[in-house]
């Protein structure tokens, strides 16, 4: 039987098919467990566990408590990372195949956002997608939506909850360090790129222009704001930092880490910052001096993002008047996994940059996986169905009941190549993308059903000549097909659907059409 088979250069082609999609839907899955967020560089989202400092990985070795350099065993192979507690990332046990489901299917957040400012929709889904991929979630999509003339974007992420993800998209990420500057009564100096009289009494005057608490003004390219105003003198802060300033955040363990400090636990992290920046930082502190009877400098510089204040920090005197690229942020939690998360949440904020806009979340939505099991389920009962009123509907109307089994081959084979192929495309299985494979098989039956009714006729022509005939209808047929669903290729929510159907038929053209046509000249030969 094999040796008939492996005669038949189509049958060998659908088997190897077959083989090929059923290795690409399993080998490998189902081992170790997947990561879905992380905190260490060294490891991304996505991310194979499978042991942990030798020991394979389970739910206890996860959970254990580790101190120190520690190996992580992942399926690209051995990593080391910085752990002081728990593990630097979370996992869960890894999916039975290689198949990516999308959000409808598999669960996880959906939200609606509106820009402050329309026509920025463009500039906004990049910012947020990298601030979602830094963070560490994956299988997110961005799509822009416009209904009456008014501009959204709608997120969908599987994974996270509702309150990181209402935090990450709630941030413009307006970053930014300040440093004050105290000008006692009278006519005063600073130094900077260039020497710049200000006289401070009820208001701030520079360039023969006064100014109240509130107002800002720039001097040598740096930004000033007035600060209050009192009878011993003003307050000048700069703003040495932006968001745009930032070259680098740098989460690797000699430059970050997560300790334990009494009762709390301390983060901190490294920026490399722009030469430009630096130097800003070096002309603000040559004007501050040093506090009596200490190693620092009178000023602190302050870390604000969205003009809230994060954290202040005191200068060294060694720093004063130096440009400096590297500087460290810190912060601290009640737990663990708490300055894991504001730590993730800051540095993705920061990787990313600021929003174009400010942003409204509009809603935000828990999508539960048991709808997709649901589906699938309905799916698979209804294929089944359908499976078994064809056969015996072809089984009534030729009476070959030796059609029956190489009809059913062919149709599930089709399903398992489409999905196959899928994996290494990358491409997600949504509701619309199950909805094409069905459509797909569909028009596979319509085909088999072509081929049997032009192989059943007893006229003058040939076998071969009639199945020649079943394909060239066959091949018109799928030919409109393809044609009709290229305008859904441009539609964001039909696009999976449009993406299958075509697959389903390209496949049922090159390979499972062929093949079946081979197995019905062998039947009805014998």
């Amino acid at each position: 039987m094999i040796a008939k088979i492996l005669e038949n250069w189509k049958l060998v082609i659908w088997l190897a098919a077959v083989l090929l999609s059923a290795l690409a839907v399993l080998l490998g899955a189902g081992s170790g467990f997947e990561v879905v967020s992380s905190a260490a560089p060294e490891i991304s989202a996505g991310d194979r566990v499978l042991a942990v400092a030798g020991v394979p990985a389970n739910e206890d070795v996860l959970a254990g408590n580790y101190s120190g350099l520690t190996e992580i065993q992942l399926s690209k192979g051995k990593v080391y990372v910085e752990t002081n507690g728990s593990l630097p990332f979370s996992a869960q046990r890894a999916d039975s195949t290689n198949l990516h489901f999308g959000l409808d299917l598999k669960g996880g957040i959906s939200a609606i956002v509106q820009p402050k400012e329309q026509g920025l929709s463009g500039e906004l889904i990049p910012v947020l997608q990298e601030r979602i991929n830094f963070y560490g979630l994956k299988e997110a999509t961005f799509r822009p939506i416009v209904f009456q003339g008014v501009e959204y974007v709608e997120v969908s992420i599987a994974g996270g909850n509702k309150e990181e993800i209402t935090r990450l998209l709630s941030h413009e990420g307006k970053f930014e360090a300040k440093i004050p500057l105290f000008l006692g009564k009278g006519n005063r100096t600073i130094e900077l790129q260039n020497s710049h009289a200000i006289a401070v009494g009820d208001a701030v005057t520079v360039g023969g222009k006064s100014y109240a608490s509130g107002d800002s003004f720039a001097l040598d390219g740096i930004p000033f704001q007035v600060g209050n105003v009192t009878a011993q003198g003003a307050e000048i802060v700069a703003t040495v930092y932006k968001g745009t300033d930032i070259k680098a955040v740098y989460l690797d363990s000699q430059r970050a880490s997560i300790r334990r400090s009494d009762s709390s636990y301390l983060w901190d992290f490294s920026i490399e910052l722009t030469q430009e920046a630096a130097q800003k930082f070096a002309e603000v502190t040559k004007n501050v001096p040093v506090r009596a009877g200490t190693a620092y400098l009178e000023s602190q510089i302050s870390i604000f993002l969205d003009d809230k204040l994060m954290n202040s920090f005191d200068i060294s005197s060694t720093l004063k008047g130096r440009a400096e690229t590297t500087i460290q942020i810190s912060g601290g939690a009640e737990t663990r996994e708490q300055a894991i998360q504001e730590r993730r949440e800051i540095t993705s904020i920061l990787r990313s940059g600021s929003l174009p806009t400010a942003i409204e979340i509009l809603q935000i939505s828990q999508v539960s996986p048991t709808l997709g099991s649901a589906f699938i389920g309905s799916v698979l009962a209804a294929g089944a169905a359908a499976a078994v009123g064809v056969a015996l509907i072809v089984l009534a109307r030729y009476r070959r009941p030796k059609i029956i089994i190489p009809m059913l081959a062919v149709s599930l084979s089709e399903v398992l190549i489409i999905l196959g192929l899928s994996v290494p495309l990358g491409a997600t299985l949504d509701l619309p993308a199950l909805a094409g494979i069905v459509a797909a098989i569909g028009t596979g039956v319509d085909s088999q059903i072509i081929i049997l009714d032009q192989s059943a006729k007893r006229k003058e022509e040939t076998l071969k000549e009639n199945l020649k005939k079943a394909f060239f209808i066959i091949f018109g047929a799928g030919g409109v097909l393809i044609a009709s669903m290229l305008p859904l290729l441009g539609m964001a929510a039909l696009r999976g659907f449009a993406i299958t159907t075509i697959l389903g038929v390209l496949i049922g053209i090159l390979i499972t059409r062929p093949a079946f046509g081979a197995m019905v000249e062998k039947i009805i030969k014998d």
